[in-house]
């Protein structure tokens, strides 16, 4: 057991100093590596740059989820804001299925902030609004609940200048 332990940490300074990307298996079926812009796909990495030209791409992650992957492209724009792709492959080719970026509280449109108060009392501890790509935007609130040690994820959809509050997750 401790000739174990000593070749898996070995085994994981030696990754961590030759750059390898790491990777995190979440779930059964599931994974997650860290990767370098460098070893992107180019098409991949192309449809970011032609979707946000204004961005400078810095990481970037590949997941694999029900079998489907997806590629999570993060990057910075000229005001430091950070902006998140999520990219899905659909077939042969890639698409943006939505873009993402955190807010304060103050930027909420407020029919979404009148919305979000009609149904949760906590002030939110992260707040993303996530572009759909297609004129929808979900706004998804992290609230901690009582005891600060479980967050709780409330979605609102704005679509045609409406809001609404989802009772279940968001799906792409």
């Amino acid at each position: 057991m401790k000739m174990l332990s000593k070749k898996l940490i070995l085994v994981s300074v030696l990754a961590l100093s030759t750059g390898c990307a790491s990777t995190t298996i979440t779930n059964p079926g599931e994974q997650k590596d860290s990767l370098s812009i460098a070893d992107l796909p180019s098409d991949v990495l192309a449809l970011a740059k032609r979707a946000r030209p204004d961005l400078k791409f810095e990481s970037a992650d590949m997941d694999i989820r029900n079998g489907i992957q997806y590629y999570d492209v993060e990057g910075t724009n000229a005001q430091g804001e950070e902006i998140e792709l999520d990219i899905m492959q659909d077939g042969q080719s890639w698409k943006i299925i939505e873009i993402q970026r955190d807010l304060e509280f103050a930027e909420v449109p407020e029919n979404v902030k009148a919305v979000y108060d009609a149904h949760v009392s906590a002030k939110p501890a992260r707040i993303i609004e996530s572009d759909q790509d297609n004129g929808m935007i979900v706004y998804e609130f992290y609230v901690l609940n009582a005891k600060a040690t479980k967050q709780e994820k409330h979605e609102i959809m704005l679509e045609d200048g409406q809001a609404k509050y989802l009772d279940e997750e968001w799906k792409h």
